[in-house]
């Protein structure tokens, strides 16, 4: 499921950033693990970004997840 995929990518460690794709062709870019949440009933997908608005998103929206390979940025950055 979406929301399990989610949630393994936050907690991954090393953090990567990655993209979520919606059904509308936006995306969403999760910058750092700490930006995102999913609602405890799986739902909702809620992303800060220092970039732009908070979103909340319903996961069955949700059509890709990309993510990126870790960097030295992102790696520092999970440390903060």
């Amino acid at each position: 499921m979406i929301a399990e995929e989610l949630l393994e990518l936050q907690e991954a460690r090393p953090f990567s950033r990655f993209e979520v794709h919606l059904a509308d062709g936006s995306r969403i870019t999760i910058q750092q693990w700490k930006w995102m949440l999913v609602s405890p009933n799986l739902r909702v997908l809620h992303s800060v970004n220092a970039e732009g608005p908070s979103r909340k998103v319903a996961i069955d929206q949700i059509t890709q997840i990309v993510q990126h390979p870790p960097t030295e940025t992102t790696s520092e950055t999970m440390r903060n």
